[in-house]
């Protein structure tokens, strides 16, 4: 890999130490902030800058904020309003992140990236392709958020963060004298820095507030919603109705802008398919083969049965069922320590 590389960094502790790792190890270091909305913050920009400088690196700023509204928040509003639960990074990763770093790193001249991503990426010579490996840290692992890379982007790409705890990062990050060493970690959506979501969309579609009907699984009339968007798979509290029982959120239909209502019981469901199918050790799945999945960041992974049925579709069948699985989240599946892909959930 040639020494010259871009480091996407976010004004973050994670690609300020990433960053400063590669210096250190002897790799001609650039730094690149993408703008991704109007009112970003500008602390971020800033921080950035000041890293870059403290390392001795080109730092360059590109807004990008027209195509990040095409393909993440308008992405993220449509979803809602069709009755989906989307996930923004994900798309973020496939069509940002690392295609516009590269991007732009070769607009320099410069063929290869990094980030501050938890995760590692390793090179398998009998298979002659590039595996994505979990972090060290479990709690951190960030493998799930980047199933979408393809061979041509990996093979460009590094993740020096993968070996390290966040405790060790943050420790490196004092020592280098980073302002951001014990900046908190973000838990909201970029463009959404209160995650209030809901808001959010209704600026975009006012027809959004439309109210609707809280229903049964029998079809019964059981009050009215404030509106589609503002309720997710399997949620209980915050519904604005009593109804002697709890009750949680099964389905919603964009139709007849009904939201069906539940016990949790009748959440859980041991079949799903999904679109937007990536595999990472190989170019298919030739028959049908039992891998550990989990349908949501922070779930535990349980066994389940993976048949590829199309070019970018499978279906998966859960040896014990799961709970809230919700249109357009994103499942992945792994083989041990390695990520094996992951698609759209239908």
């Amino acid at each position: 890999m040639n020494k010259k590389l871009f480091v996407a960094m976010s004004g973050g502790v994670d690609s300020s130490v990433a960053a400063h790792l590669l210096k250190e190890e002897g790799f001609d270091v650039y730094g690149l902030t993408l703008k991704l909305y109007e009112n970003m913050d500008e602390e971020i920009l800033n921080q950035a800058a000041l890293t870059a400088q403290a390392i001795g690196a080109p730092f360059f700023v590109y807004d990008i904020s027209s195509e990040f509204k095409k393909r993440v928040i308008d992405y993220f509003v449509s979803s809602y309003m069709a009755g989906k639960t989307p996930n923004p990074c994900i798309e973020c990763n496939r069509y940002i992140k690392f295609d516009k770093v590269l991007e732009l790193a070769r607009s320099h001249g410069v063929n290869s990236m990094a980030t501050g991503h938890y995760s590692t990426i390793e090179y398998d010579k009998a298979s002659q392709r590039f595996l994505l490996k979990k972090a060290f840290e479990e709690d951190k692992d960030q493998s799930y958020f980047l199933y979408m890379l393809k061979q041509d982007i990996l093979a460009k790409t590094l993740l020096p963060l993968g070996s390290l705890t966040k405790a060790q990062v943050r420790e490196i990050a004092q020592s280098q004298g980073f302002s951001n060493a014990k900046r908190k970690d973000s838990q909201d959506v970029c463009f959404l820095p209160h995650g209030n979501y809901a808001d959010f969309i209704a600026q975009y579609y006012p027809q959004a507030n439309l109210k609707g009907n809280f229903i049964d699984e029998d079809g019964s009339l059981l009050g009215q919603h404030e509106g589609i968007h503002k309720y997710t798979i399997g949620q209980r509290k915050g519904l604005g109705v009593s109804f002697g029982k709890p009750m949680f959120v099964k389905a919603k239909n964009i139709e007849d802008k009904t939201i069906t209502l539940s016990s949790e019981e009748a959440l859980y469901s041991s079949y799903l398919r999904a679109d937007n199918l990536n595999l990472i050790p190989f170019e298919s799945l030739e028959s049908p083969r039992r891998f550990k999945a989990k349908t949501r960041y922070n779930q535990k992974e349980q066994w389940a049965r993976i048949e590829q049925t199309d070019t970018d579709k499978v279906i998966v069948e859960f040896e014990q069922a799961q709970r809230a699985v919700a249109q357009g989240q994103t499942i992945v599946f792994y083989e041990d320590e390695y990520l094996v892909g992951g698609g759209t959930i239908l």
